[in-house]
């Protein structure tokens, strides 16, 4: 399933996917230029045309590396413990309204090539021993699970109306059943790199206030120290994007406050004093 806006970078996917996937298979694109609906309404759209017992949701922007990698989901997705697979991910997420790359990397679990702006391609394998890796959410580029588990837990059209959080909303939801995990076994090239807008941070602080009982999320391993660093290193970042998208000084000074209370004597906490202080608002 694609929601498609870019007549180019689906053909290129079209025909990857034709050349690597191994295994029988429907295309459903939506054309998102005519639907012009929000990307869980595409997804549950497309949802509601499959036919098949397995679904991948994929964005245009992507090109899979590994051969026969439709065999590779298929034997993976038959473990009936896991519900969502995807090539990106992490082991934590915060409470905060920070994405979920606000981790140290070592905390990443990634199987995929990331091209930069210039054309580069730059590996990253961050992975587990074996055949998936568990994390707590998963980068949207390429999710895949079961169709009875998004017959399960749809994508989520009624609070998310559109382009962001949707990964992060179904791996937690899923989770509370099922393993989120990414494949080890099947790579895949991200042909563009994510950005955060102001849009986006507005939608993550709307995500992150509805779904409190949520978050944080994270697997199994972590004591109370390593939890509070993970939390204050997302804090950070999510305060950083305050101060960079210029909200208002008194939303940034309270989450300031917050920072200090995680902990006190680090040196981030007067970087931020004094990026508050010049700021105009």
């Amino acid at each position: 399933m694609v929601c498609s806006r870019n007549a180019a970078l689906l053909a290129a996917l079209k025909e990857n996917i034709e050349a690597t996937i191994d295994f029988n298979y429907e295309l459903i694109v939506v054309d998102n230029t005519i639907f012009q609906q929000s990307l869980c309404s595409v997804y549950n759209h497309g949802l509601a045309a499959a036919t098949g017992k397995y679904c991948c949701f994929c964005h245009e922007d992507i090109l899979f590396e590994t051969k026969g990698w439709g065999r590779e989901l298929v034997s993976l997705l038959n473990n009936g413990s896991i519900g969502l697979a995807g090539a990106a991910g992490a082991i934590f997420k915060s409470r905060f309204p920070a994405s979920w790359v606000a981790v140290p990397q070592q905390y990443y679990r990634i199987n995929m090539i990331q091209r930069k702006a210039g054309g580069e391609k730059v590996p990253y394998k961050i992975l587990d021993e074996g055949n998936f890796s568990e994390v707590a959410v998963l980068d949207g580029f390429f999710m895949a699970g079961r169709k009875e588990v998004f017959d399960e837990f749809p994508w989520n059209e009624g609070s998310l109306n559109g382009f962001d959080m949707y990964d992060i909303d179904i791996s937690v939801r899923v989770r509370q059943k099922y393993r989120v995990v990414v494949a080890n076994t099947i790579t895949i090239e991200h042909l563009s790199e994510g950005n955060f807008s102001e849009r986006w941070l507005t939608a993550s602080e709307n995500f992150h206030r509805d779904n409190q009982a949520l978050l944080p999320a994270y697997t199994d391993g972590f004591d109370k120290k390593q939890m509070a660093a993970l939390e204050y290193y997302a804090l950070v970042d999510y305060i950083n994007k305050l101060l960079r998208f210029k909200k208002t000084r008194q939303q940034a000074m309270k989450y300031i406050v917050k920072a200090f209370t995680l902990k006190p004597f680090s040196k981030p906490n007067i970087t931020l004093v004094k990026a508050l202080l010049k700021s105009r608002k």
